[in-house]
């Protein structure tokens, strides 16, 4: 095509306004005015060039002398532009690459998956999201697949995996694979369930999805934790059927908020959800009283069918099911072999239809993601020291703390990650570091004879220390604990954490022991209450024991808006301490 009819279809482009489109926005991966996609080759020059002389030079490229060339690596550009300018697409038949992969991954639905929470992995503290797309091949075979992005994350050096993925970039995977290994690996292999949410889409939008995905297989893709992770890429391709999806509220974007924006968009038409055989064999386990847990442990032991299994009772019922998932837990665990397993699953089954036929267990309904609060916080409130009075003022970026609604996940667990706490003096007017939590994880998992479960806490940056007088002060530490929860009743949990810290202090490092105790109840409307309880073994580094007990009392006012009391009493030998705050959050 002649040069001037590239610079007229420029022309026209500049008219329309068409770099300014979401939809070409989403192609280029551009969201709060910033490229994500750092490869030039993708951009077509330095990430920073913009938008509209990206569009310029993909069109000098389609309509140019490449063309051939440049409809294999941009089929997705192409397909939109043509349709914004009225010009006739080129054929894709001689891109051999392009058909391949249309072939092997055809799309003809498409899925958001989500893999909950993993609180032992940096790169899954907050779940894990990826695309899976469906469809027939040319045998008409059912085919599905998934794409996953991810980076590298196995060190035990937190500060350089931080100081890469949120600074420098580390490098990204992203990759095309059976939707069954992932599956297997999430379920069975690290017991997270999985929810999928398929996507509502027309045609055009599923074609120019499918040719975008190729388009990233060909470029090279930069991680970083916050800005550009598996939830991001995800988002940007959903958006290219949804646009308004594309500038999500807020900063940063986790997998659960990619979800609840598209449900808000009206972009999810069903939900699906598979659990894993731990969780499910949990949530049947509070589902009967502990005399017909027992009945049913035993019978999966002795690979016989528990006796109350073949009423036709909603306790028989859920008898049943909880031996099928125990008996797969065992298995996935190594506990139990394929054969012992599918034999026993067989004569299961052949009880359950006969004395429950048409019954079903909807999983779903247990927990749902999606009712979850929004993945970001801000609390402003008034803390009293003794004599002292303070503002604090407390940012949360991502996830959520102890005393926040776990309703809908696992286990009661916090994730704090980059926490920032400041005070300011009511009485001295200085304004000081109240805490930097780097990272931070809790998790309560209560103990069950099925699957058993440690309870732990681990914490890094610069957090509150007691000093001689019983005042706290950020100091560089980090602390860890290890030991059990029970659910001694439906909404009540006692736990118990061996603890120690290690801490800098005015007269250097030191080593504390820190054994806790602490109970969580559950209450109307939300509401939760912490009890907690921690020794000390040495305060700022000297050998003087300390006693400290907290009480908190979270109350919501709505899904965004909370408030937060709390009261705090320490005591050493010939001194004592209390602290009282209040404190107003709100999530976004």
């Amino acid at each position: 095509m002649p040069a001037l009819t590239v610079t007229a279809l420029q022309e026209k482009a500049r008219l329309l306004k068409l770099a300014e489109h979401p939809t070409w926005l989403s192609l280029l991966h551009i969201s709060g005015g910033k490229a994500r996609i750092l490869d030039p080759n993708f951009q077509l020059g330095e990430p920073g060039i913009g938008a509209q002389a990206t569009l310029e030079q993909t069109l000098a490229l389609l309509y140019g002398a490449e063309a051939e060339s440049a409809v294999c690596r941009f089929p997705a550009r192409q397909l939109w532009l043509a349709r914004q300018l009225g010009m006739p697409r080129r054929p894709l038949a001689h891109c051999s690459a392009l058909e391949e992969f249309r072939q092997r991954a055809p799309l003809e639905t498409a899925s958001l998956v989500f893999a909950s929470e993993n609180l032992s992995q940096p790169s899954s503290m907050m779940g894990h999201l990826l695309l899976k797309i469906s469809g027939r091949d040319a045998q008409q075979r059912p085919l599905a697949h998934a794409i996953s992005f991810f980076t590298d994350t196995a060190t035990a050096n937190l500060p350089k995996l931080f100081y890469e993925s949120l600074l420098v970039g580390k490098r990204g995977y992203y990759t095309l694979s059976p939707y069954s290994e992932p599956v297997a690996r999430y379920l069975a292999g690290e017991q997270r369930n999985i929810w999928e949410y398929q996507l509502a889409l027309d045609e055009p939008s599923r074609e120019l999805i499918q040719l975008h995905l190729h388009e990233l297989r060909q470029t090279e893709l930069t991680y970083f934790f916050d800005s550009y992770n598996c939830a991001t890429l995800v988002n940007f391709i959903v958006s290219l059927a949804h646009p308004t999806l594309r500038e999500p509220r807020g900063g940063w974007l986790t997998p659960l908020d990619v979800i609840k924006e598209a449900k808000a968009a009206g972009a999810i038409a069903s939900t699906h959800v598979q659990p894993a055989s731990r969780w499910l064999v949990r949530s049947l386990n509070e589902q009967l009283p502990s005399a017909a847990r027992d009945e049913v442990q035993r019978a999966v032991h002795q690979s016989q069918p528990p006796a109350s299994s073949a009423e036709a009772t909603p306790n028989g019922f859920f008898a049943l099911e909880l031996a099928r998932a125990y008996n797969r837990y065992l298995y996935e665990q190594g506990q139990r072999t394929h054969a012992s397993w599918q034999a026993y699953e067989q004569q299961l089954g052949a009880l359950r239809e006969r004395s429950h036929t048409g019954k079903t267990l909807d999983a779903g309904e247990y927990k749902q993601p999606t009712a979850t609060p929004p993945d970001a916080q801000f609390s402003v409130g008034w803390r009293e020291q003794g004599e002292d009075g303070v503002v604090e003022l407390r940012l949360l970026p991502a996830s959520h703390r102890l005393e926040d609604d776990n309703r809908q996940y696992f286990s009661e667990n916090a994730l704090r990650l980059f926490e920032l706490a400041l005070q300011q003096g009511l009485r001295d007017g200085k304004l000081r570091l109240g805490a930097l939590t780097v990272y931070g994880v809790e998790s309560l998992i209560p103990y069950d004879s099925f699957t058993q479960g440690w309870s732990g806490r681990f914490e890094l940056g610069w957090l509150p220390q007691n000093q001689a007088d019983l005042r706290s002060r950020a100091k560089p530490a980090v602390h860890g604990g290890l030991g059990l929860s029970r659910r001694i009743a439906a909404d009540v949990d006692l736990y118990a954490l061996a603890g120690a810290s290690a801490a800098y202090a005015d007269k250097g490092a030191y080593l504390s022991l820190e054994p806790e105790l602490g109970l969580i109840v559950r209450e109307i409307g939300g509401m939760k209450s912490l009890l907690r309880y921690r020794y000390h073994s040495r305060a700022s580094g000297q050998n003087i024991g300390l006693h400290s007990w907290q009480a908190t009392q979270f109350l919501p006012i709505d899904q965004r808006n909370a408030l937060v009391f709390d009261y705090r009493y320490k005591r050493r030998p010939g001194l004592a301490r209390r602290e009282l705050s209040l404190h107003f959050k709100r999530y976004f």
